[in-house]
């Protein structure tokens, strides 16, 4: 199955560094894919008011961090992340973030 990825500005801007930057792109373009085939346990809904919006726990460097993002069959679209481990926490800091964006437009 392949999944088409978009990767929002948020998400793009959010490492400063170049290497970890691309070490992002790298884990959502390649490992992403390969835990929504065959490790979907990992892949966890976010709880809150938007429907199929989904974390992992994603790793840059020596760091974890969670990202969220949305699925709609194979279309993929990374909305979130930070190094908010917690998930009830993180869970809360998403969707504050995303209703604040929908707000915004």
């Amino acid at each position: 199955m392949a999944f088409h990825i978009t990767v929002t500005d948020y998400v793009k801007g959010y490492f400063k560094k170049d290497n970890e930057q691309e070490q992002l792109h790298q884990f959502l373009t390649n490992q992403l894919p390969a835990y929504l085939t065959q490790r979907p346990a990992k892949i966890k809904p976010v709880h809150g008011e938007f429907q199929q919006l989904y974390e992992l726990k994603v790793r840059v460097g020596r760091n974890f961090y969670r990202s969220a993002f949305f699925r709609n069959a194979e279309q993929i679209r990374v909305v979130y992340i930070t190094d908010t481990l917690i998930k009830r926490k993180f869970d809360q800091e998403v969707t504050r973030f995303l209703v604040k964006q929908k707000n915004a437009i």
